[in-house]
């Protein structure tokens, strides 16, 4: 054989090999992009597959409302499209108590101090 056609051969086998890969990523990484929501930190770049999770974590001077989910998870739809479950979260203002107990002759004085007006909402948000 001479190096002409054997190069020419190698080309070919190159060249099937190459045209039986697939093109895309989607088999290593078919769940699409975490989706931002309202309030949350932003998500992380990455691959993902399916049935796995994420949690969501809210943006500082707010925490998540009690009996809210932060869980989301990869999964598909009726139609076969994969997507990410919604979570229930809903992040609301963090709130700091202060209580001062002032004991005076047999009594109780009890002050409560709110400084939820310390804490800035994020751009855009009121």
């Amino acid at each position: 054989m001479d190096p002409g056609s054997l190069s020419v051969s190698v080309c070919l086998v190159m060249a099937c090999l190459l045209g039986a890969a697939p093109l895309s990523n989607n088999t290593s990484c078919p769940c699409p992009r975490i989706p931002p929501l309202k309030l949350i930190e932003p998500p992380p770049e990455g691959c993902y597959q399916i049935e796995e999770r994420y949690r969501y974590q809210c943006v500082e001077g707010y925490v998540r409302k009690a009996g809210t989910s932060a869980l989301t998870r990869c999964r598909g739809d009726d139609h076969g499209h994969l997507r990410w479950i919604t979570p229930s979260l809903e992040c609301i203002r963090k709130i700091h108590l202060f209580i001062d107990i002032f004991l005076c002759t047999g009594t109780t004085t009890i002050q409560i101090h709110c400084l939820s007006n310390k804490i800035k909402s994020p751009p855009g948000y009121h």
